[in-house]
């Protein structure tokens, strides 16, 4: 009977730390990837990459079109860079950009570098923004939007 016990014991310890890992791997993979951690935003988010590219060595950028109908309707547009770690291995993503393009079919940014140390994000019209990083990598970020409905 002590021996049972012992194995149920160790059956429930066993499987807790593996739930603890899993989640931990699942917490570390979504801030790796920029991701929200929460399970609930996989439930009720679409999100498309909308345009790719590559406008220097060691920078690779994207644009994703994000629509999450919980509660209430949420749009937003993400601006990626995303760079090699870990010797190539892995890749770090780090938003640059976020805003509400105020309906899905709004011009999408383009991203050029129009001179070395300098990356530039022109957009012409957005509802309103999330946020914008100014520094990447050791790259100033610039900025042109033409018009933001709500400052």
């Amino acid at each position: 009977m002590a021996r049972a016990s012992k194995v149920v014991a160790t059956a429930i310890i066993a499987a807790t730390i593996f739930g603890v890992v899993a989640v931990l791997l699942f917490i570390g993979y979504a801030k790796l990837n920029d991701r929200s951690p929460n399970p609930l935003t996989y439930l009720t988010c679409t999100t498309e990459v909308r345009e790719e590219s590559s406008i220097f060595a060691g920078g690779e950028f994207s644009v994703e079109y994000s629509n999450c109908d919980g509660i209430a309707k949420d749009e937003a547009i993400r601006v990626y860079a995303s760079r090699p770690i870990a010797g190539g291995l892995l890749t770090k993503r780090t938003v640059l950009f976020w805003y509400d393009p105020g309906n899905y079919d709004e011009a999408l940014p383009t991203i050029t570098a129009p001179q070395p140390g300098h990356i530039l994000i022109a957009v012409p019209r957005v509802s309103s923004i999330e946020m914008r990083k100014s520094e990447w990598n050791g790259h100033q970020i610039d900025y042109k939007i033409g018009h933001v409905e709500y400052p």
